[in-house]
């Protein structure tokens, strides 16, 4: 059965990612201030 709107808790899905330093947050998720080089653009 699917999940309702009413039963997902946003805040314990997201908080942790919209509280997090940017830096940190670019370290976790290996992103580049740069963006994305040409090799990842074609994948």
């Amino acid at each position: 059965m699917a999940t309702s709107k009413e039963d997902v808790d946003v805040i314990k899905l997201y908080a942790d990612e919209a509280f997090t330093k940017k830096d940190d947050f670019l370290s976790k998720y290996h992103i580049s201030q740069n963006g994305i080089t040409q090799e990842e653009a074609s994948r």
